[in-house]
């Protein structure tokens, strides 16, 4: 928004030193500015012209002109509004620094939260392949149950982990055809494990 100044010295108005006064052309010039206007005498009265249309102007003194209230309201709200976004700027100012540490540390316990789970997935996930392996060398009727157990494991980390990725419903069907394979797998090699040794026994 572009302040109002005065037309001749282009300062602008105040309600203190340029204090806008109305002429009788409907102009607006600050009072200085007025006190300094060349006046005439015209059948025995004294006028100024307006500086902006050269009208003659019946002058009785920069204090005989009303004030221009309009202008002045106008100029208070202003600078009440600029006040406010002044304050506004400042408070933001003084809190960017508490924004600005605050968004590393968030930054930073994310990415640790990040590491903590995937070492905790791969940890999961060890053990699951190495009970897995083990379970090859025990008893058939056993080794039925653990791998039911450990299906069900399996399956409920591969949710978390395709969840957590987002890597979508595709892919998560995909990974469970192929956990569903490996144990069926598995539990074939069990048996023939199982068979061989009580063939040759």
């Amino acid at each position: 928004m572009q302040m109002p100044e005065c037309p001749v010295c282009w300062n602008l108005f105040d309600d203190g030193t340029y204090i806008p006064r109305i002429l009788r052309c409907g102009h607006t010039v600050c009072e200085p500015c007025l006190e300094c206007l060349p006046i005439e005498s015209r059948m025995g009265q004294r006028c100024l012209h307006c500086p902006e249309c050269r009208s003659p102007c019946l002058w009785r003194g920069v204090r005989e002109l009303p004030k221009n209230f309009t202008l002045l309201r106008a100029l208070n709200k202003s600078t009440d509004i600029s006040g406010l976004q002044e304050n506004y700027l400042s408070n933001i100012f003084n809190y960017m620094p508490l924004l600005s540490s605050l968004s590393r540390f968030l930054s930073i316990k994310t990415r640790l939260l990040q590491r903590a789970i995937k070492r905790k997935i791969w940890v999961v996930t060890r053990l699951l392949c190495l009970g897995t392996l083990l379970l090859m060398f025990v008893p058939l009727s056993l080794a039925n149950m653990f791998f039911a157990w450990w299906a069900a494991c399996i399956g409920f980390l591969f949710v978390i982990w395709f969840t957590a990725g987002g890597f979508g419903l595709g892919a998560f069907i995909l990974c469970l055809w192929a956990v569903y394979n490996s144990v069926y797998i598995i539990l074939r090699l069990n048996r023939r494990f199982h068979k061989k040794l009580t063939d040759t026994g």
